[in-house]
């Protein structure tokens, strides 16, 4: 038996802060450049950079800091802010898991 749930973090505008959009922002970090991050994560440049722009709109700080190519290219660097984000995002994540198993242990006995 599994109890399964994921976490949004949204405004009115839309969300801000999902799984997805997290591991975008660490695959940015690992890889240096928006368009590597895109490739690993296995999604669209357009897509990721409309991600990334969303945030950056919806952050009341910058979380995403884009150069542009030249000779070797662009870059993309996470900002403190950023990283904090990613911090925070991951703690509640594992809260949530941990409220989940808590609560499938009063299922297991009624559902079989």
């Amino acid at each position: 038996m599994a109890i399964e749930g994921r976490i949004w973090i949204s405004n009115t505008k839309g969300v801000h802060l999902g799984k997805g959009r997290i591991q975008l922002l660490k695959l940015i970090e690992e890889q240096g450049s928006l368009s590597k991050a895109a490739v690993v994560a296995k999604i669209s440049y357009r897509k990721a950079w409309e991600q990334i722009r969303e945030m950056n709109e919806h952050s009341e700080n910058l979380l995403v800091e884009m150069s542009t190519g030249g000779k070797g290219g662009g870059s993309a660097k996470l900002t403190e802010r950023a990283k904090e984000l990613i911090r925070l995002f991951e703690q509640l994540e594992k809260e949530h898991q941990d409220f989940l198993e808590a609560k499938k242990e009063a299922f297991e006995g009624l559902w079989k």
